[in-house]
């Protein structure tokens, strides 16, 4: 495949839920807290002397149109509900390297991702004891502030560990059969430097590294099999602000 800029699309002050299942929630205003674990990351260290916009999800008022994230996952679509081919992941994931922060370097639009977050989209992951995954979405709005979004993914496919549900509900609803989205690996480098993560409905897809830019040769070759997966690559649009593709 021949190289070709993505667009780059600057929130209209979105990962993300970012990565994650839409649903309506209320944004508040709140004191810097003491400097989060990823602070030592690239463009995080001043993040402790920003004002921070948590996401509290209420219950959804429509699962498919509100991430992430990032993560990063999707409302779950029933095979019988749609007419795409079955969505075929990668065949084992060890969770314990996949864990760890991700960069946003490309994904399809998303509303809340398009409205909130202007640049610095990342996920952070960590295995839980109870063996499920912590999920922290974060970006940068356009006046600097943090949006954060907190969630759980739990593993469907014991398996493979391929297939994740992701929740950001408040944790004393996120029991509930609700608000849950589809999160599964498609594609995973084999050193886990990259990762490209769909859903059945074709909806929503994001392409995350472990550092804020991918060569374009590799980006290119990711881009030149999305459509063996069911997806545009023409959709696709580059993580805003990031400076992501070199």
């Amino acid at each position: 495949m021949s190289a070709r800029p993505l667009p780059q699309t600057i929130a209209k002050p979105g990962s993300t839920p970012f990565m994650g299942p839409p649903s309506a929630g209320a944004s508040r205003q709140r004191s810097a807290p003491p400097a989060p674990p990823c602070a030592n990351l690239p463009g995080r260290a001043a993040d402790a002397a920003r004002p921070v916009v948590r996401r509290r999800r209420a219950l959804p008022l429509a699962i498919a149109a509100a991430f992430a994230l990032a993560g990063c996952a999707s409302p779950s679509v029933p095979p019988s509900s749609t007419s795409l081919p079955p969505l075929k992941t990668v065949p084992s994931v060890d969770l314990a390297r996949y864990v760890g922060t991700w960069h946003e370097i490309a994904r399809y639009p998303f509303g809340i991702q398009d409205r909130n977050c202007a640049r610095e989209t990342t996920a952070d992951y960590a295995l839980l004891a109870s063996g499920d995954v912590s999920v922290v979405n974060r970006c940068l709005r356009a006046d600097g502030s943090v949006f954060v979004a907190d969630g759980i993914a739990w593993i469907v496919d014991a398996q493979s560990r391929a297939r994740l549900q992701v929740s950001f509900l408040p944790p004393s609803l996120r029991g509930l059969p609700i608000g849950r989205g589809d999160y599964w690996i498609l594609e995973l480098a084999p050193d886990y430097g990259w990762v490209v993560i769909g859903e059945p409905g074709r909806r929503y897809l994001w392409i995350l590294a472990r550092s804020p830019s991918l060569p374009r040769a590799v980006l290119d070759g990711i881009l030149a099999r999305l459509p063996s997966h069911g997806y545009d690559p023409a959709r696709v649009i580059a993580s805003p602000g990031r400076g992501a593709l070199r």
